[in-house]
Formats: C-alpha cells, structure tokens, sequence
C-alpha cells in the first residue's frame, strides 16, 4: 500500500497498545489526541476503504484525509450515551464529506470545461494574435496595444480597467498580479476574462482593422 497517510498512522498506532474504542476515545478527550485518532483510524481502516471505495473519483489519499478530518470531528464531539457508537457517528460524517467533495469536484470540472472551451473560443477568433493561455487563463499578446481600451463601448468598465492593465504591463503580468494592481479578487479577473470570449469579434476589429 502506497497510501502515505496510512502508513503514517500506522507509525503512530504501534506505540498505542490499548486497542478498546471506549478507551481510545477517552485517550482522545484526555489530551492524547493524535495517538488515540491514529489507533482508531487504523483498526477502522477496512471500513473506512470500504466507505470510499463507493466514491472512486475521489483519490485514496485524498479521501483517507477527509476521514481523518471526520474521525477527529467525531472524537471531539462524542459522547458516551446510551447505546452511541463511535463507528455509527463517524459513518455518517465521512459519507457527507465524501459526497460533498465529490459534488466541488463535478462543479469544478464543469468550470474548467466551460473556461477550456471559452478559451479555444478566443484563440480560435483571433487566430492567435490575441487569445488567452489555457494553462493560467492571462490574456496576452504578442506586442504592446497602441489603443485606449475605455474608447470601447461595448466593453464594461471592469473589462476596460483589466485590458487597460494589461495592456500597460505589455501582457507580460498574471490575474495575480492584476488583481493585486485593481485592488479586486482574482475570480472577478476570471470572469472578466470569460466575458470577454463574447465580445472577441468586435475586439479583434478594432484592434486589427483601424
């Protein structure tokens, strides 16, 4: 087994003889926390494969990070009433997390294929005199724009704000750096980046045919 953080918590289980959950929770609450957390992780570790086998999308180390993030979640919150098992409590947190995870991974790679292809989109339009980098979504171009984006009506003015950014740093900036100069997130320069995929054809016309 690969599984860095398995291996990990083994290291750390062999030094904890005490194998009784009841126990191994009270070593939790008592201060000995990642000795207990670590122990446990271990001997549920069949059911915890078992759990997110189910979600096999999301890698295994990734998600025996989200169990140990239930598991320590769980342990700080139990409490020794009645029948409750710790087993029971955790199961229901680590499946939340799992498909939660797994919902921000679907919408992430709907953005992505959303933002690839409005990028081709203006690659393709300006046949490359004019486009932006699949890699980290920057606009760029090859040479410095003589033309004053604000000039543009069709632009909004976010739009003309960050290619006039752009333009001043001879597109040799990143969103990053944008951001940072505009005093705004780098999402808001995503988005404006996005929008603009729209407006390609009238841009490439002003900017190429005056």
């Amino acid at each position: 087994m690969n599984n860095q953080t398995y291996k990990m918590m083994v290291k750390v289980a062999e030094l904890v003889e005490e194998t009784e959950e009841k126990e191994l929770i009270k070593m939790y609450q008592n201060g000995r926390e990642n000795e207990a957390l670590a122990k446990i992780f271990v001997m549920n570790y069949g059911m915890i494969c078992k759990i997110s086998n189910k979600y096999q999308s999301i890698e295994q180390e990734v998600a025996d990070s989200i169990a140990l993030e239930s598991l320590d979640i769980c342990l700080r919150d139990f409490k020794f009433e009645g029948a409750a098992r710790l087993t029971s409590f955790f199961n229901r947190v680590y499946k939340n997390k799992l498909i939660n995870t797994l919902r921000r991974n679907q919408a992430d790679k709907r953005t992505l294929d959303r933002d690839s292809n409005s990028i081709e989109a203006i690659t393709e339009a300006t046949e490359g005199n004019f486009g932006v980098t699949y890699e980290d979504n920057n606009i760029y171009y090859e040479n410095k724009i003589e033309f004053d984006f604000y000039e543009l009506d069709f632009l909004t003015p976010n739009e003309k704000d960050i290619l006039n950014e752009f333009n001043k740093c001879g597109f040799k900036v990143t969103k990053s750096d944008i951001a940072d100069r505009l005093d705004v997130h780098k999402s808001s320069i995503s988005r404006a980046i996005n929008r603009l995929s729209d407006k390609l054809p009238q841009l490439k016309e002003e900017l190429f045919n005056n």
